[in-house]
């Protein structure tokens, strides 16, 4: 006989359970206001919108045939005379890896015989997930792995070897605040070495590494901190191609289903918004710069033909607020994508490029790019500014940049108002995201803040009477 699961493992285990997620692993969902819905598996239903999931209330109901229950109940009804209850609740155990106390060997028998379903893609195409162990990600980021087949590797993947991009980053003039987040953020991000290349881990949202991107970059000097171009590195390749690591994964029957860049870091910080961008460059440079990775949270997609519905189904499903920023050169493309993503959570925002970038960022230019200048020529901001209202103005736009006496001092200033400016439109404005994320940490920000809103409820009183005492024509 099979032991018996005690309560506390099963309220664990139901508590851990998504609806959403579970009826997920089966079938194609679409969201409609709060609830999912697709076609009715208990009967033949033909009209979409019978079948209806409540993630809040963590059930399901169909309303042609009456069937309903919770994750458990869907398991059990779905698979029939293969799940008992215990068994779906094993079945979810195993899904969200939450630990029971184990069997007997006729229970893990049977346990055996019942697969988790593979996610859809992966259906479609036949082939099985790639998940790359654990230990490889350690191996990257300079740590010996518990595996000991993995040791050879790590004359390839030690921290004493090179890593341009990472220096270039460690070379950047930052701020004290974000110099100190510049380490917790490779760390986070999970960014490691593989011979002269950075790595950078794609980890789904349950921690399960599916791959390695590796990307190099030019070394000190003219092109420092831009990736190469030319030669047998101007492509990123992958670590599970790799002479050695293919051979200890055995991958002739594997597939590979990219994820997001940061997605394991979505259940860490369940209150952050979500910005995605193309490159992983990018998504680290902005996490630096905001300081705020509580509730800003980046991610990127690695190329606009991975910005899809099977990708960032996690995101739907957290119902999260979700900002998209595009490159310079792609605003059309990624606003029509955005379009077709099935959410209403999903935005797209390219005010900044109206607002700071210059001729002088080029047509690939992104937000990273912009914020970089700032940060190592702040005295581009004054030209920047003076085109945009130049432009608001209907002036010409070849006007002349201002000199570049700014002031480390009086720049630092300039960001905190600015800051503060933005806080306030955040405020009247919430389809606006946060833009200026330099000198986040300055407690004269509220001082400010309040200055403005008093001379704007100030010049708002003084133009309303204005218009009240003109005559009416």
């Amino acid at each position: 006989m099979a032991r018996h699961i005690d309560k506390i493992t099963v309220d664990k285990i139901m508590d851990a359970a998504n609806v959403v997620d579970v009826i997920g692993d089966f079938f194609d969902l679409r969201k409609r206001g709060v609830e999912y819905v697709c076609l009715c598996p208990f009967h033949e239903d033909k009209t979409l919108g019978n079948f209806s999931i409540n993630p809040n209330k963590g059930i399901y109901k169909c309303f042609a045939c009456g069937a309903g229950g919770n994750a458990v109940d869907f398991l059990m009804n779905y698979k029939g005379s293969q799940l008992s209850y215990p068994d779906a609740l094993r079945y979810l155990a195993k899904k969200y890896s939450i630990s029971i106390p184990e069997d007997d060997d006729d229970q893990q028998q049977r346990w055996a015989n019942v697969k988790p379903a593979k996610p859809r893609a992966i259906i479609e195409t036949k082939k099985q997930l790639l998940i790359m162990p654990r230990d490889m990600v350690t191996l990257t980021m300079g740590r010996q792995p518990k595996d000991e087949r993995l040791l050879p590797l790590m004359d390839q993947c030690g921290s004493r070897r090179l890593n341009y991009f990472i220096d270039w980053l460690r070379s950047l003039p930052w701020a004290t605040h974000q110099r100190k987040m510049l380490e917790d953020v490779l760390w986070l991000y999970c960014v490691g070495r593989f011979q002269h290349r950075v790595v950078f881990w794609q980890i789904d949202e349950q921690g399960q590494p599916h791959g390695g991107k590796l990307m190099a970059y030019y070394p000190p000097g003219g092109k420092f901190g831009k990736r190469v171009r030319e030669g047998l590195d101007s492509k990123p390749g992958w670590l599970h191609n790799q002479d050695g690591i293919r051979q200890l994964l055995d991958l002739e029957h594997y597939g590979y289903q990219p994820t997001l860049f940061g997605l394991h870091l979505l259940n860490r910080y369940p209150k952050a918004d979500i910005n995605i961008v193309e490159s992983e460059k990018t998504a680290l440079l902005m996490t630096i710069f905001q300081c705020d990775i509580e509730h800003h949270l980046w991610m990127a997609c690695g190329g606009l033909e991975h910005l899809k519905v099977e990708s960032l189904r996690p995101l739907i499903e957290s119902g999260r607020r979700v900002w998209v920023w595009p490159d310079k050169d792609g605003v059309e493309k990624w606003r029509e994508k955005v379009s077709h993503l099935l959410s209403d959570t999903f935005s797209i925002y390219v005010g900044f490029f109206d607002r700071y970038w210059i001729e002088a960022d080029g047509k690939k230019a992104d937000i990273a790019d912009i914020q970089l200048r700032l940060l190592c020529h702040p005295e581009t901001d004054r030209q920047a500014k003076a085109d945009y209202e130049a432009r608001m103005k209907g002036k010409a736009k070849d006007i002349p940049p201002k000199p570049a006496d700014v002031l480390p001092e009086e720049w630092a200033e300039h960001q905190a108002i600015m800051r503060a400016i933005h806080e306030w439109k955040l405020e009247h404005a919430e389809d606006e995201p946060f833009l200026d994320p330099i000198e986040l940490q300055d407690p004269r920000v509220r001082e400010w803040r309040e200055k403005l809103r008093q001379a704007y409820n100030f010049n708002k009183q003084k133009n309303n009477e204005q218009q009240r005492r003109e005559p009416q024509v």
